[in-house]
């Protein structure tokens, strides 16, 4: 049961030290090699917990520099950077899994009246203290690599964002409520174990409905800017077809109007050709080309006078 536990505590260390680092470095190998790395740098620190003889055991020191070398090992053949990074996250991970640890013995003691030896010895609350304070640092390294990392504005909404803070944080405090109950008893209860589990369990839960309701947002904002933009492709495309309509109709309706001023002329019917221009020009029937307008038409009824002046001469 002991390995069993040391296996889950590196294993929630090791995602803790994968977001914090894709927090600020950029990732330089796939996923699936980079959870090979992680995992192979998880195997080393379990044997160096677990199956070494007394002197690492006994040697926090060296203890605690072997797996610095290691977590750095993993860290720098899974995300690139400069190596002072790495090395300042490696050891702010570390310092920050210490001290919250240390925090959390220290915060539940003060709650129940005990010191912290007394709740080291009782197993179980020591191992779901334990627990909580490393799920408490790996959210924290979710969290940074979440908001960091998102090239969107934030998109949660005011409620799912609360939700998603101060479940943790509630689930801590049910946690020191169940923990009290058990002070003066030896141990915790099977029942206060499983109800532990599984409010861990549920907050992962929940910030996996968070994150999943976020990416569904991203998704349908998406999908509404393109509807909106093929809409807007479309309205421009019905409006060019429009024109193109026009524009056609107006030439055709032109060159009519040129072949009945050229017959007209090769009749030596010049004032009912000039009259015939006239009556275009008071009915405004030379619209041709909306993006030119007016200055079409007056081109237009220019050219016609021009043919008429070249007749009469």
């Amino acid at each position: 049961m002991e390995y069993a536990i040391s296996a889950v505590w590196l294993c929630i260390e090791s995602m803790a030290l994968f977001f914090a680092c894709k927090a600020f470095l950029k990732q330089k190998i796939g996923l699936k090699q980079t959870v090979a790395a992680f995992v192979c740098a998880l195997c080393v620190s379990f044997i160096l917990n677990n199956l070494t003889g007394d002197f690492f055991q006994n040697n926090l020191y060296i203890k605690m520099l072997l797996s610095f070398i290691i977590a750095f090992l993993a860290v720098s053949l899974t995300f690139s950077g400069a190596w002072y990074v790495r090395i300042i996250l490696v050891a702010t991970w570390l310092f920050i899994i210490g001290i919250a640890e240390t925090i959390m013995l220290s915060g539940v003691s003060l709650i129940l009246g005990l010191s912290v030896s007394e709740l080291v010895w009782k197993k179980w609350l020591y191992t779901i203290v334990g627990t909580a304070s490393k799920c408490v640092v790996l959210f924290g390294a979710w969290s940074l690599s979440y908001f960091r990392n998102k090239k969107e504005p934030i998109i949660l909404s005011n409620k799912r964002l609360l939700l998603t803070m101060l479940f943790p944080i509630i689930s801590l405090a049910m946690l020191c409520v169940i923990f009290n109950t058990y002070k003066d008893q030896s141990d915790l209860s099977v029942s206060a174990i499983v109800f532990s589990i599984i409010l861990g369990l549920s907050n992962v839960l929940i910030i996996y409905l968070m994150t999943s309701l976020d990416r569904a947002s991203r998704a349908e904002q998406q999908i509404a800017m393109l509807n909106q933009s093929m809409q807007l492709q479309t309205n421009s495309y019905l409006a060019l077809e429009k024109s193109y309509k026009v524009q056609r109709s107006a030439t055709h309706e032109f060159k009519h109007q040129l072949q009945t001023v050229h017959g007209l002329l090769e009749q030596n019917n010049v004032e009912k050709a000039k009259e015939y221009i006239q009556q275009i020009q008071a009915a405004h029937t030379l619209r041709i080309f909306a993006a030119n307008g007016w200055q079409v038409f007056h081109q237009m009824h220019l050219a016609l006078i021009t043919v008429l002046w070249g007749c009469r001469k």
